[in-house]
């Protein structure tokens, strides 16, 4: 999956604003980010499967983790297997040898040496195909243990900016297009799982919550971009969260540029800002990406290199991060 990240690039892209005007002195002429394609949902979201109960709160990685721990235990015994089969293989040839030694082995006896030879040679070959394929397993699952690894710092990172405030504006922009439909119940359970763990460590403070959920430029107007500004209630960010569906969108692309300028429309007071952006998909504009894409320029009238400039200078007199 896609993860939008301006903090730590693992793949960067320089993003030209051409689509800004050449007058706009707010826009910046290029920003780094990272397009991180993750075989698992982003910013180490759990993925909750509805049709068994929701109580599956293992991370993608976690669950390819043990798969793949399963394909290098089923390696083991292929392995064994076949060392198994070869030394019995070898054991026979050894008695034919004897008997060859010995001046009493018969026609059927070199036949099956032939036919042993090959079969230990054919072992040997399974073997190093064996090894070779425990080396990749083994070269994956410490990839992928590296990736959980690096995702739990950064959500423990941005947790510890909050906690070390005492006033915080905390904003969730969310692709909430159809394709996210199997990561969105995870995508909402961590969130108020950081919602809850901001609050713990927030006791009197001032923490405000708002949510963005963007779709597509094909799904019109009305259902295009969602919002809910700036609010105290944890239960009353928690039933919109609950209420938002992902739904709509076309093409792989999405209008990542709309919520990023909805998120620039919040109302910010806090000194403290943080925004999480969460989605499965890029943003329109082939520069950034190698998908086929309805909108090859980009989201028609807005530049989403200015909307992310101008939302990461959104510092009022204190900071912002965004994740």
């Amino acid at each position: 999956n896609f993860l939008f990240d301006t903090n730590q690039s693992f793949v960067t892209n320089t993003m030209k604003d051409n689509n800004a005007n050449d007058n706009d002195n707010d826009s910046i002429e290029g920003i780094e980010v990272a397009f991180d394609f993750l075989d698992d949902d982003g910013l180490g979201l759990e993925r909750i499967d509805e049709s068994e109960g929701g109580d599956d709160e293992s991370s993608d990685e976690e669950r390819e983790a043990a798969d793949l721990e399963e394909e290098l235990e089923q390696k083991e015994r292929d392995r064994r297997e076949a060392l198994d089969k070869a030394a019995i293989e070898m054991e026979r040839m050894r008695t034919i040898m004897e008997k060859t030694k010995l001046g009493t082995a018969t026609t059927n006896d070199t036949a099956l040496l032939t036919k042993c030879s090959s079969e230990v040679s054919g072992y040997s070959s399974h073997l190093e195909d064996l090894e070779s394929g425990t080396e990749k397993l083994k070269m994956r699952l410490h990839h992928c243990r590296l990736k959980r690894k690096k995702k739990l710092e950064k959500i423990d990172l941005a947790l510890k900016q909050i906690e070390e405030a005492k006033n915080v504006d905390v904003a969730f922009v969310i692709d909430a297009t159809s394709s996210m439909d199997p990561h969105i119940a995870g995508v909402k359970k961590t969130i108020e799982k950081i919602v809850d763990s901001i609050k713990e460590t927030h006791e009197g403070a001032s923490v405000r919550l708002a949510v963005v959920a963007y779709r597509d430029i094909c799904d019109g107007a009305r259902k295009r971009v969602q919002k809910l500004d700036f609010v105290a209630s944890v239960k009353y960010f928690k039933d919109y969260l609950g209420k938002v569906k992902a739904t709509g969108g076309g093409d792989a692309p999405e209008d990542m540029a709309i919520g990023i300028q909805t998120a620039n429309g919040l109302s910010w007071k806090n000194l403290t800002r943080v925004v999480f952006i969460v989605a499965d998909c890029p943003c329109h504009g082939t520069e950034f990406h190698t998908f086929e894409d309805d909108h090859p320029n980009g989201t028609p009238h807005i530049s989403i290199v200015s909307e992310l400039s101008w939302l990461l200078q959104n510092t009022g007199d204190g900071t912002m991060n965004v994740y």
